[in-house]
């Protein structure tokens, strides 16, 4: 798991998920907002790394 995506999750008060757990967590939310697991990682991904510019 990437650090901008781990960075998110404590962020929304998931500081410490493991590997798995955190997927899972990605995957059900993008399932829930009804996106692909992928799609929300890059989307979480870019934020993050804008955020540190």
């Amino acid at each position: 798991m990437d650090v901008h995506l781990r960075s998110f999750a404590a962020d929304a008060g998931l500081p410490s998920l493991g590997y798995e757990a955190l997927q899972a967590v990605y995957e059900e939310t993008a399932a829930v907002l009804g996106h692909e697991a992928s799609g929300l990682e890059h989307a979480v991904w870019q934020a993050k790394s804008e955020a540190r510019a």
